[in-house]
Formats: C-alpha cells, structure tokens, sequence
C-alpha cells in the first residue's frame, strides 16, 4: 500500500466485491478517451475479473478517501511482464494516480523477476508516452488491433483444449511450452491456458502438423465473463512454429469463430513481426485500432521471424 502525500490515496490489492467497481471504471474511462457516447459500448467484455480470480496478486485499485478511482492489471508470463489495463476515474485524471500505480507495478515486476516488460498504449497521445518513458519504457512499432468477421463456411482442423483428458492436458502444455521457450527463452504463458480452461472463458486451439507433432496454438476468450464478451472471439495470445503453421492457425481461429456462433474475430499483431502481420491481412483482417508497443529490457520477440499473436489491452 502506498499513499500520496496526504495520506489519502492507496494502492492496495483489489477485493472480490470491487471488481465490477473496477470494470465500471475501466469502459468509462476508455469511452471517455475515444469520445464514445457511453460505456456500454464495450458490451460485456470483463477485462478484469477473470484475470483476479487467475493471479488476485497481480490486480491493484487505488482508493481516494474510501473510494475507488482506478485499478491496474499486471500480467506475468515467466520472465515477460506486462500490464494494463491501467485506468483512473476521468474525475482524477492528471492527479498522480497513474505514477502511483505505476510505482507499484515496478515492484511487481521486480519481485515476479521479469527481464522484459511491455504494455500497449495510444499510439497519438504524447501524455500517456511521456508518462511510460519516465519508467524506462520507450516505444518501439507499432500494434494492430484487427477484426473480421468469421466465414461460415470454413474449415480447420485444430484439437480443443477443453475436450482432452488431464494426460493429454498435461502433454500439451509441454507442447505449448516449447513453442513459446523457442520463440523467446522465459515465456511462460501455461497460466493463461489454465485461466481459459478453469474459467470456461473461451477455449485453446491446438493445431498439429502433418506428423502430428504440435505446430501452433492459441488461447481464445469468448463468451459472457470473457475479455472478449459475448460477441467476439479474441486472440489474447497465439503462437505458431513458422509460416504455415500460422495460416492454419488464423484458419483456425476463423473457424472456431463460426462455430460458437462470434459476430467477429479479433487478434493483435505487433508490425515488427512482418511476416504475422502481413498474414492477418492476406487472411481477410483489417485494422480497426492502432495502438504503440512501449517496452523495458529489450525487444523480445518481436522481430520478423515470431510468428505471435499478443493482445495486451
């Protein structure tokens, strides 16, 4: 817990009964930053339940003479940090609010053991880079946000997590932990797996090349309770050996889509990683968002040859 000089502001865990606080605050202060004519734009997307119930260390409110005004998510996949959504009560922004949790996050950070930190932000506001800069992060490419709507008629073929026995769970993972070591050594990303499959937020697609072995996956959110709503299917992250493997793996996302009946697709892709992002257009995506990678520590993964998908909103 960490106060401001007059004693008034905490950062502080959140609790159970503030996380629809929290995610109120959240769609106000986006629908605010866009000019959106209410928060109810953003549907039934929960950016932030299902994460607490995964990690509840890892999701901070500030409360302001017993109210809460804001709330920061941090997510750690093995020696990868990152975090967001970080927001604030468009009644407190520019009161130190946002230094404060990120005064916070920093410490986090440093205990979980992370090398490489990152997070998504606007890529037009020079107050939100400004603010990030001051805390080691330096923008690098650009990401973009894009969606299509899933074709009815396609076809893929890719195992559910959800239907495997907990050997065949367990072998998986191993699969999927290999993929990730070798794309960049310390991402861990096995606990959003876990995440989806406990929480039946969506499911993971698991794609095997032509001798079986596992080529590409991808952790999908969809449904009510999901970061996604209950109107899309998002890729919250996805990874494939090479190039084929990662066609098969939009493929599958596409198609996956369609059959849980998503009015649209939505993944993100780092421009650094040409060779992804020039995929998802050739796939029938577009750009709905632009937004900028600011990074600590260095640049992971992304370079031309990752074939990732990574949506950190």
């Amino acid at each position: 817990m960490i106060p401001d000089t007059r004693g008034a502001l905490a950062i502080r865990l959140a609790r159970a009964e503030e996380l629809v606080e929290a995610q109120q605050i959240v769609n106000l202060a986006f629908a605010t930053q866009f000019g959106l004519p209410s928060p109810a734009a953003f549907g039934d997307r929960m950016t932030i339940a299902s994460r607490w119930r995964a990690d509840p260390d890892g999701v901070f409110v500030a409360e302001l003479a017993g109210r809460i005004v804001g709330s920061n998510v941090i997510t750690t996949w093995g020696r990868f940090g990152w975090f967001g959504p970080l927001t604030v009560h468009p009644d407190h922004w520019n009161s130190g609010i946002a230094r404060a949790f990120l005064d916070v996050t920093m410490a986090h950070f440093a205990a979980r053991g992370t090398t490489t930190e990152a997070l998504y932000t606007i890529a037009s506001s020079p107050k939100h880079v400004g603010l990030y800069q001051r805390y080691g992060f330096w923008p690098r490419r650009l990401t973009a946000l894009f969606a299509r709507a899933p074709d009815a008629r396609a076809t893929a073929t890719f195992r559910r997590f959800s239907t495997l026995d907990p050997a065949a769970r367990t072998a998986t993972l191993r699969d999927i932990a290999a993929i990730t070591g070798a794309i960049w050594e310390g991402l861990d990303v096995s606990a959003e797996v876990r995440m989806v499959a406990e929480q039946h937020t969506g499911d993971v697609l698991i794609v095997d090349d032509a001798n079986g072995a596992t080529s590409a996956f991808a952790i999908c959110h969809h449904g009510v309770g999901s970061e996604a709503g209950s109107t899309a299917c998002a890729v919250k992250f996805g990874a494939a050996t090479g190039p084929a493997a990662f066609e098969t793996l939009l493929a599958a996302a596409n198609a996956y889509a369609a059959e849980v009946g998503a009015e649209r697709v939505v993944i993100a892709v780092n421009t650094a990683r040409e060779g992804a992002y020039r995929a998802a257009l050739d796939a029938g995506f577009a750009i709905v968002q632009l937004g900028i990678a600011m990074v600590r520590g260095g640049d992971a993964y992304d370079h031309p040859g990752a074939w990732v998908i990574e949506d950190h909103r």
